[in-house]
């Protein structure tokens, strides 16, 4: 295993850090891929922080399954502002596939996983990294862009639902991030979704008071009149920010153990995707 740090800022505020399987001596190499998939972690925390629950405990889930596992923590708070962690998560994502060969993964098996806010951010760069003026602004091409697939966890897949809840609240300045301040179709999910998106993963739940599921059904229902591909769970229990739900991210406290069981599911719709992909 090695543990690689990148700083996609001259002030080092953002960093991509990746889990890496290297196979050690001849016997290893021989039945471990030459290249792996790669997963690269948003996490959430309202545009304000960049959630540790969100973040290591989903990366050790996905290098159990083989994957090569980044984070990025991007910009928050009063440096959220639109495109800011879009385009740093383009960075991230051309500097993933520039040292490919160094962290032996597949540049045609990248998924995008984000939390909350996280999913916010992952859901539009989903929809907006094949657009021409993102790759304007990015000054990149859709080459160095692209991802394959996107999961997002009770995400704000609907802004204007959330903006509406709370534009009005004296006391929300400082709660959440520039990024939720100020409504703009293009930094809006739903108004954003395109039949050119990668497949995609949701799911959220009955009891999240934080992000209601109806804001995520919404976005399914649009979605599948689209004809988008997507795949998605709603589950009775479990309280915004369950992360992983299982001890690795909540141990000590009370979770809903089926709800936990949304990883699996998952990893098995990543693995109908990869069955054909993975080179060995």
């Amino acid at each position: 295993m090695r543990i690689v740090e990148k700083y996609l800022s001259e002030n080092k505020s953002i960093r991509l850090r990746g889990y890496l399987f290297e196979p050690q001596g001849i016997q290893t190499k021989a039945w471990t891929p030459e290249k792996r998939p790669a997963v690269l972690i948003l996490p959430g925390g309202y545009y304000m922080y960049c959630s540790q629950r969100e973040a290591d405990p989903v990366a050790v889930s996905f290098v159990q399954k083989g994957y090569q596992a980044f984070i990025l923590e991007y910009s928050c708070g009063k440096e959220s502002e639109y495109p800011t962690p879009l385009l740093e998560v383009s960075e991230a994502v051309s500097c993933i596939k520039e040292n490919a060969d160094d962290f032996l993964v597949d540049t045609e098996n990248i998924t995008l996983a984000g939390f909350s806010a996280g999913g916010h951010l992952a859901l539009t760069y989903g929809s907006s990294f094949f657009r021409e003026e993102f790759q304007e602004i990015s000054a990149k091409t859709e080459e160095q862009l692209a991802v394959s697939k996107i999961i997002a966890a009770y995400p704000v897949a609907n802004l204007k639902a959330l903006y509406e809840r709370t534009k009005d609240v004296v006391d929300a300045e400082g709660k959440v991030g520039e990024m939720f301040t100020t409504y703009e179709t293009r930094r809006d999910p739903i108004a954003l979704l395109d039949q050119k998106m990668p497949k995609t993963f949701l799911f959220t739940t009955l009891e999240d008071k934080l992000i209601p599921a109806s804001d995520t059904v919404e976005y399914v229902k649009k979605a599948a009149e689209q004809g988008i591909d997507i795949e998605f769970h709603l589950f009775h229990n479990g309280n915004h920010g369950l992360s992983t739900g299982d001890d690795l991210a909540n141990y000590g406290r009370d979770y809903p153990e089926r709800v936990g069981k949304w990883m699996d599911l998952a990893f098995s719709w990543l693995e109908e995707e990869l069955k054909n992909s993975v080179k060995v």
